[in-house]
C-alpha cells in the first residue's frame, strides 16, 4: 500500500501540475466581462459586490492579490491565478476521488497488496478522468477568469473528497472529525457559493452505506430524505437563522436600549459563540445531563434553525418538538450524535461570520457598495437576493390569455392584425377587489432611519414594504415553469415557443372570414366568440372570502404546455445542451435560442448531426469550423462515461457484489443535485441573456467520476472476454477456482488498450478546446471599458446600463486609476435609494452628483413608481416639474406624482455657444446655432409614469445643464433608447458615447470633431490589433459583441463626419496627422476616411467577422466618399470590403438551401435578415461597377441625373434583390410597374432608372450575380426563393 499511495500522491500532484500549467498559460491577463471586473475589484479593494455577496472570495482574492506584491494594477492577474490554481487544485481531488473509487471496486478489502497492473488501471482512470475534466469546456472557462465558480468548484470537490477519506476511516475514534470539517468548508463555501449545500443527498449515501449493513432501497430512501431535510435546515434554517435572530437582537438595543448601529449584531455573536462553546465543552464532560440538553437547546435556538418561513407555526412546533423530544424522549444523551451537531453548527456559523466583513466594508461607503449592506435588515435582503425577485417552484400562477377587446358605444370589438386574426394579451394574474385593487399583503422589514440631522440618535423603522400580490387561483398549477407574464421581455413569447403551443381557437377560425376581419382591421366580439370555444372562465376580482365579482373568459395552458416548455427549454436546452458540449461536442460558442445554427451540440458524425441541424458540412465558417469554440469529440467522452456508469452500477465486482450499484448511487445523486435539481430550482423564463453551463459544473465533475470508471471498465470487459476464452477450451474438469481467479485477476493484455483508450480521449479533447479558452495576450474588457471614460469630457458623468457596460468602467477606474474623474451611473441601480444616497458621496476625483432630491424624497424606496398626472399643459422647467414630484402627497394617487409633464431644461446660449466651440473649431457655432436652444421634452410620453431611475437621471441631467456643463451628462451607446427620456433628438455621439446637448436635430453634429479625437488618439484596442496575435487570439462572443458596439459607434461618427464633409479638417485632426507624419485631413471627408482605415486596422475582419450590415455600411460610406470627393481609392476600399464580404454571405444562403422547412422557421431573425444581406452587397458591388464605368465620362452628371442620391438608392432593400437576385429585366420591371402603387411604385422607378444605367454603360446586369452564383456554388433558384 505504501507503494500504491507513493504513486497516487505523486500522479494526483502531476494531475495538478498538468492543470495548473493549462490554466496559467491561458489566463485572461485583465478583467473578463460580465460579474469579473467587479470580483477582482472585490479582491482588490474589499468592495462590496452583488448580492448575495461572496465574502470567502473576497478575502482569498484579497490575499492573492497580496501574495503578488499588493500592487492593484496586478489584481486581476492575482485573482485569475487564484481561480486557475483553485481548478487545478478541483483536479488533484478529483484524481483521488476517482482512484479511491475504483480500487474500491477492483481491489478486496482483505488484499494486503496491489498487483502493479492493477495499480495501473487505478491510475489510468484517474488520468483519466481528472484530465478530461480539466479540459473539458465549462470547468475551463471559469478556471482562467476572476468568478466564484472556479472556488466553489474547489468548495465541491474538497466536501466529496473528505467523505471519501471519512470512509476510509470511518471505524476509527475519531473519524468524526471528518464530519466537522466537511460542514466547516460547507459554512465558508456558503460565503463563496451555496451550490456546495447540493452534495449532502450524496454525503447521506455514504454514510448509509458505511455506517449500516442491512442495505436496501427502503433505507437508501430514508437516507436521502433525511439528507434533504438537513439541507432544507441549512438553506432555510441556518442560513437565514442566524440573520433572523442577529435582527431580534439588533433591534432589540439600538431601538430599546438606544445602542448605536451594529451593537446588537455584535452582542449576539458573542453570546452564540459562548452557547455553542459551552455545549461542546458540556459534551465532553459529561457531567450533567440536563446543562447539556438546555446548552445544546439554546445552540439550536440561538442557531436560527427553527425559524423557518415568515410564520411563527413552523418555529413554534419546531421548538416545542425539540423539547418534549429532549426532556421526553431522550434519556440517555446521545453525546457522539449531540457533539457532531453543535461542532457542526459552531464551525458553519464560524464560517458564515465572514458576512461580517460585508457590515463593516458596507459601513465605510466605498465607491462600489451593491445594496449597502451597512446593518442586519440590508444585510438580510442582500442575502435573500431580493432585488431579484421571486418564482414560484411547487405550485403557481402559469400565464393565460384573452381577447385584446375594447368597448366603444356599448359594442365590443376585437382588434386583428394583418392576416386578420384576433389579438389577445396576457392577463397579469394578479386578483383583485371589487374596486380593482390588486390583493397585496407585503412583507414589511426595518431599515435605517433617515436622519434630519446629526444629533438623531441611531434608530430602525418600518418602511420598507416588498410587495406580494394574490395570483388569480383559476391560473394557478402545480410544478409551474410557464409563470412569467412580462412578455415585454418575451417569456410569453418564448414559452409558446419552446412550448409549440399556439393560443386555441384563434388558428381554425377560416381564412375568408380573417379576410373580411382583415381588411376593416377589426372584428365585432359577437363574430368572434363563436369561434372560441377553449376558454374557461376566470376570476379577475373577488371579495376578501372568494366570492367571485368579476370574470373573464380566458386560454389557459394546459399541464401538457408547462411539461412541454420544462423539458425542452429548461431541461433539454438549458442544461443537457450543456452536457453535450462537454462530452459529445459544441457546434459554435454563439448564444443559441433553438436555432439550427447557433450554440448546439454536435457529435461531428454526419448522419447524427445533419439530421437535427442541417448539413453541417455547408455550415458558415463563422458558425463551424471557422469558429474557435467548433469542437468535435465524437462522443468518446460520453460514450466512455456511460461504459463507467453502467460497469459501477450493474457489474458483480469481486471486491463486494453490492459495492458498486452504492457507489453509483452516491455518483448519480452527485450528478443529479448538482445538474437537474439545480434546473428544477432555478426556473429558469426563455431568452436568458447569457449562456448559463457554468451553473452546471459540479454536475459534469460528477460524470468525469464517470468517464474515469470507463478505464477499468474496458479493462473489465477485455479480461472477461479473454478469460471466457480460457473457458471455453478448458476441459470439464477444469478447476472452477482457476476460472473465478482468471475473472478477479487483471491482466496487462487488458489494462494497456483501456489504459490507452483513456489517455487518448482527454488528448483528443484539450485538441479541440485549447484554442478556444486560451485568452492570454486578451486586454479587451479593461480597453473597451476605458473607450467608454475616453469618450467623455472632463468630469463627467455616463449613464450606463447592464454589466458589460458598467463593471468593465468600474474596473478600469479603481483598479488601473483610469479617468478617476467621471462618475459613471448605473440606470439599473438608480431605481434603488441604496444607489441615489451612493451618489451623493465623492469617489477619487469625481465630485458628489447633485440633485435636486434629498434623501428624505427617495428613502424608504417612496419614489420606485412616479405617476404623471397631466393636470398642466404650461412649459414649466425641469427642476419645477422634480420639485413637484418630491414635494407631493404621495397618499393622494397612491405613490408621488408631477401634474406639468411638459418641462424645459433653460440653456444659457452664450456658454453653450463657448462650451461647444472650444471643443469643436471646423464646425463654427453660426453653423450650430439654428438648434440651439432650450432642451424640450414631453414626460407623458414615457408613460403613466416614471420609475426612479427616469426621475433621477432627469434630475442630473438638468442639474448638469444649468449648471454650465461643469458636470457634462452622457448615455453609454449600450444604453436601450428606452432609457432617453426622449432626449434622442439632443443626443450626438462622441466615441462610446452620446452627449446630451442643447442642440436639436442639427444639421451637423457639434461633437463630430471631439468623437474623431477620442478614436483616434484615446480609444485601446485589447489587443486586436497586435499583429503577432492577429487571427489566433480568441474572441469569445461577449467580446466579440463588444467589438461590434465598437465598430457600430465609429461608424456613426464616420457618418456624422460625412454629414458635414465639406467642414475643414479640426486643428488637432492635422496635428495629430503632423505627429504621425501622415498626410493631414483637409476637411471631414478625410477625417471620415480616417476612421474608416483606423477601424480596418485595429479591429480588422480577420479578428472577428463583421456583424450585421456593418460591412455593408462601410462600403457605403467608402462609396459615399468616392462620389463626394473623386478618390479612386475609396472606390477600391469598397469593392475590396464587398469582395470579402460577399463569399460570407453566400456561405449562409447555401447552408439555409439544405434546411428543412420548420428548420428554416428556427432559423432566427437575424439571420432570416441576414439572408437578404447577399442581395443587398451584390446591388452595391454593381453600384461599384457602374461608378467606375462611369469614371472620366464627360455625361456622368446627366447620366446620374434621374438618380439624385447617387448609385445609393433608397429602398435598396427591395430594389437590389429585385433586379440582381430576381433577375428582372427593364422590360419585365416596367410591364409591372403600373399594377403596383405607393412606395411599391418608387421601387420599380429606381430600378428602371439602375437598369437603364446598366444598358447606357454596358454593364452587365447579372455579371456580379452570376459570379457570386459560379464561385460560391449557390443553387440559384434557392438564393431567389430565400430572397423572396
Amino acid at each position: 500500500m505504501k507503494k500504491y499511495n507513493l504513486i497516487n500522491n505523486s500522479l494526483g500532484w502531476l494531475c495538478f501540475v498538468i492543470a495548473a500549467v493549462t490554466y496559467l498559460l491561458t489566463i485572461e491577463p485583465t478583467a473578463s466581462f460580465w460579474d469579473c471586473p467587479e470580483f477582482i475589484l472585490q479582491g482588490a479593494k474589499l468592495e462590496v459586490g452583488h448580492p448575495p455577496g461572496n465574502p470567502i472570495f473576497m478575502l482569498a482574492a484579497r490575499f492573492f492579490v497580496t501574495l503578488f506584491g499588493g500592487n492593484i494594477q496586478s489584481a486581476a492577474v492575482a485573482v485569475n491565478c487564484m481561480s486557475a490554481l483553485l481548478s487545478a487544485a478541483t483536479i488533484l481531488l478529483l484524481f483521488w476521488t476517482i482512484t479511491h473509487l475504483t480500487r474500491r471496486l477492483i481491489v478486496k478489502d482483505s488484499d494486503e497488496s496491489i498487483s502493479p497492473v492493477k495499480i495501473a488501471v487505478i491510475m489510468g482512470a484517474g488520468l483519466c478522468g481528472a484530465l478530461a475534466y480539466t479540459w473539458s469546456d465549462t470547468f475551463w472557462f471559469s478556471a482562467v477568469e476572476g468568478e466564484v465558480y472556479a472556488f466553489s468548484s474547489f468548495c465541491t470537490a474538497l466536501v466529496f473528497w473528505l467523505i471519501l477519506k471519512w470512509e476510509n476511516h470511518a471505524d476509527e475514534p475519531h473519524s468524526d472529525r471528518y464530519l466537522v470539517l466537511i460542514a466547516y468548508i460547507i459554512g465558508v463555501s456558503i460565503a463563496v457559493h451555496l451550490l456546495n449545500l447540493l452534495c449532502i443527498p450524496a454525503i447521506g449515501l455514504v454514510y448509509y452505506y458505511r455506517k449500516f449493513k442491512n442495505i436496501n432501497a427502503v433505507g437508501s430512501l430514508i437516507a436521502l430524505g433525511i439528507s434533504c431535510v438537513i439541507v432544507a435546515l441549512i438553506l432555510y434554517g441556518l442560513v437565514p437563522g442566524f440573520i433572523n435572530v442577529a435582527q431580534w437582537f439588533e433591534l432589540f438595543f439600538v431601538n430599546e436600549l438606544g445602542c448605536g448601529y451594529n451593537v446588537g449584531v455584535t452582542v449576539y455573536a458573542a453570546v452564540a459563540v459562548f452557547v455553542f462553546v459551552m455545549t461542546v465543552r458540556a459534551l465532553y464532560h459529561q457531567r450533567s445531563s440536563l446543562s447539556i440538553k438546555w446548552l445544546f437547546f439554546f445552540t439550536i435556538v440561538l442557531s436560527g434553525m427553527p425559524f423557518i418561513g415568515n410564520s411563527w407555526v413552523i418555529p413554534t412546533l419546531f421548538i416545542i418538538g425539540l423539547l418534549v423530544y429532549l426532556f421526553m424522549f431522550c434519556p440517555k444523551v446521545p453525546v457522539r450524535v449531540f457533539n457532531v451537531i453543535a461542532l457542526s453548527i459552531l464551525v458553519i456559523f464560524i464560517g458564515y461570520s465572514s458576512y461580517a466583513l460585508l457590515l463593516i466594508r458596507a459601513s465605510a461607503n466605498p465607491p462600489m457598495n451593491q445594496n449597502a449592506p451597512d446593518n442586519v435588515f440590508a444585510l438580510a435582503s442582500y442575502l435573500n437576493r431580493e432585488q431579484y425577485g421571486d418564482r414560484p417552484l411547487f405550485y403557481g400562477p402559469v400565464f393565460s390569455e384573452e381577447l385584446a377587446y375594447e368597448e366603444y358605444n356599448d359594442s365590443y370589438f376585437v382588434p386583428v392584425d394583418e392576416q386578420g386574426y384576433p389579438r389577445t394579451r396576457v392577463i397579469d394574474g394578479y386578483l383583485r377587489d371589487g374596486e380593482g385593487r390588486a390583493y397585496n399583503t407585503p412583507k414589511r422589514s426595518y431599515t435605517k432611519v433617515v436622519k434630519t440631522n446629526p444629533t438623531q440618535p441611531d434608530q430602525y423603522v418600518d418602511a420598507v414594504e416588498r410587495p406580494d400580490y394574490k395570483p388569480m387561483p383559476d391560473v394557478e398549477m402545480l410544478f409551474t415553469r410557464i409563470y412569467s407574464t412580462d412578455n415585454r421581455a418575451g417569456h410569453v413569447d418564448g414559452y409558446k415557443s419552446w412550448a409549440e403551443y399556439e393560443t386555441p381557437d384563434i388558428y381554425d377560425i377560416p381564412a375568408e372570414v380573417r379576410a373580411r376581419w382583415a381588411a376593416q382591421g377589426y372584428a365585432m366580439m359577437s363574430e368572434v366568440s363563436p369561434y372560441l370555444v377553449h376558454q374557461r372562465p376566470v376570476t379577475t376580482a373577488a371579495t376578501p372570502d372568494g366570492t367571485p365579482v368579476n370574470r373573464t373568459s380566458a386560454w389557459k395552458p394546459g399541464f401538457d404546455v408547462n411539461l412541454r416548455y420544462f423539458i425542452n427549454y429548461q431541461l433539454n436546452h438549458m442544461y443537457w445542451r450543456y452536457f453535450m458540449w462537454n462530452f459529445a461536442g459544441r457546434q459554435n460558442d454563439l448564444q443559441g435560442n433553438g436555432e439550427p445554427h447557433l450554440g448546439n451540440w454536435i457529435s461531428g458524425i454526419p448522419v447524427i448531426d445533419n439530421a437535427r441541424l442541417g448539413d453541417q458540412s455547408k455550415l458558415p465558417d463563422e458558425y463551424g469550423k471557422g469558429n474557435k469554440g467548433h469542437n468535435v469529440y465524437f462522443m468518446l467522452p460520453l460514450l466512455l462515461g456511460i461504459i463507467g456508469l453502467l460497469w459501477q452500477a450493474l457489474y458483480t465486482h469481486n471486491s463486494d457484489p453490492r459495492r458498486g450499484i452504492e457507489q453509483f448511487w452516491v455518483v448519480f445523486f452527485l450528478f443529479f443535485m448538482t445538474g437537474i435539481a439545480i434546473v428544477l430550482y432555478l426556473n429558469q423564463t426563455p431568452g436568458q441573456p447569457r449562456e448559463r453551463d457554468y451553473a452546471f459544473a459540479g454536475s459534469f465533475y460528477a460524470f468525469a467520476i464517470w468517464i474515469g470508471l470507463g478505464v477499468p471498465a474496458i479493462a473489465s470487459s477485455i479480461r472477461d472476454f479473454m478469460a471466457r476464452l480460457k473457458d471455453k477450451k478448458a476441459t470439464k474438469a477444469a478447476d472452477e477456482a482457476a476460472k473465478a481467479e482468471r475473472r478477479d485477476s487483471m491482466t496487462w493484455a487488458a489494462a494497456v488498450p483501456a489504459i490507452i483508450v483513456g489517455i487518448f480521449v482527454p488528448l483528443q479533447m484539450v485538441s479541440q478546446t485549447w484554442d478556444d479558452h486560451d485568452r492570454s495576450n486578451r486586454y479587451t474588457t479593461r480597453d473597451f471599458g476605458m473607450n467608454y471614460l475616453s469618450s467623455v469630457g472632463p468630469n463627467a458623468i455616463i449613464f450606463t446600463n447592464g454589466d458589460n457596460d458598467t463593471f468593465p468602467l468600474w474596473y478600469a477606474q479603481e483598479v488601473e486609476g483610469f479617468r478617476t474623474d467621471v462618475r459613471v451611473v448605473n440606470l439599473s441601480y438608480l431605481t434603488t435609494d441604496w444607489y441615489a444616497h451612493n451618489l451623493g458621496y465623492p469617489f477619487y476625483d469625481a465630485e458628489p452628483v447633485n440633485l435636486y432630491a434629498t434623501p428624505k424624497d427617495y428613502a424608504y424606496e417612496r419614489m420606485a413608481y412616479n405617476f404623471v398626472v397631466p393636470m398642466n399643459d404650461s412649459l414649466v422647467t425641469a427642476e419645477t416639474a422634480l420639485r413637484e414630484l418630491y414635494n407631493s402627497d404621495a397618499s393622494r394617487v397612491g405613490a408621488p406624482y408631477l401634474t406639468s409633464p411638459n418641462v424645459y431644461i433653460p440653456v444659457d446660449s452664450a456658454t453653450a455657444v463657448a462650451h461647444y466651440g472650444i471643443a469643436n473649431d471646423s464646425i463654427t457655432a453660426a453653423d450650430l446655432t439654428p438648434s440651439l436652444g432650450d432642451i424640450r421634452l414631453n414626460l407623458s410620453s414615457q408613460g403613466q409614469g416614471l420609475n426612479q431611475s427616469k426621475v433621477l437621471s432627469l434630475d442630473i441631467i438638468s442639474n448638469g445643464i444649468t449648471n454650465g456643463w461643469k458636470r457634462p451628462v452622457y448615455f453609454a451607446t449600450t444604453v436601450p433608447s428606452s432609457y432617453y427620456l426622449g432626449l434622442d433628438d439632443y443626443m450626438y455621439s462622441t466615441g462610446m458615447a452620446m452627449e446630451v446637448t442643447p442642440f436639436r436635430k442639427a444639421a451637423y453634429s457639434p461633437n463630430a470633431d471631439v468623437a474623431y479625437e477620442n478614436i483616434m488618439s484615446r480609444f485601446r484596442w485589447g489587443g486586436l490589433d497586435n499583429p503577432e496575435t492577429n487571427g489566433s487570439l480568441y474572441l469569445d462572443e461577449t467580446v466579440r459583441r463588444m467589438v461590434s458596439s465598437t465598430r457600430s459607434a465609429i461608424i456613426d461618427c464616420v457618418d456624422n463626419l460625412i454629414v458635414s464633409g465639406e467642414s475643414p479638417a479640426s486643428t488637432w485632426a492635422v496635428s495629430h496627422a503632423d505627429s504621425l507624419g501622415t498626410p493631414a485631413p483637409r476637411n471631414h471627408y478625410d477625417m471620415a476616411r480616417n476612421l474608416l482605415n483606423l477601424m480596418q486596422e485595429k479591429l480588422p475582419a480577420s479578428v472577428t467577422p463583421y456583424d450585421g450590415l456593418q460591412s455593408y455600411y462601410m462600403a457605403s460610406d467608402y462609396i459615399d466618399l468616392y462620389d463626394a470627393t473623386g478618390n479612386k481609392a475609396d472606390l477600391e476600399s469598397a469593392r475590396a470590403i464587398l469582395d470579402a464580404e460577399m463569399p460570407r454571405m453566400a456561405q449562409l444562403v447555401n447552408y439555409a438551401s439544405t434546411l428543412t422547412p420548420s428548420q428554416l422557421n428556427r432559423l432566427g431573425r437575424s439571420e432570416s435578415y441576414a439572408l437578404q444581406y447577399l442581395g443587398l452587397m451584390t446591388g452595391l458591388r454593381n453600384a461599384v461597377e457602374l461608378y467606375s464605368a462611369l469614371d472620366g465620362r464627360s455625361d456622368r452628371e446627366e447620366l446620374l441625373a434621374d438618380l439624385p442620391g447617387g448609385l445609393l438608392v433608397p429602398y435598396a432593400q427591395s430594389v437590389y434583390p429585385l433586379i440582381y437576385v430576381s433577375g428582372y429585366t427593364l422590360d419585365e420591371i416596367m410591364a409591372n410597374r403600373d399594377k403596383v402603387e405607393g412606395a411599391s411604385r418608387q421601387v420599380f422607378d429606381i430600378a428602371a432608372r439602375l437598369l437603364e444605367l446598366h444598358r447606357a454603360l454596358g454593364v452587365n446586369q447579372m455579371a456580379v450575380t452570376d459570379s457570386v452564383v459560379k464561385s460560391n456554388g449557390i443553387d440559384a433558384l434557392a438564393w431567389r426563393r430565400l430572397a423572396d
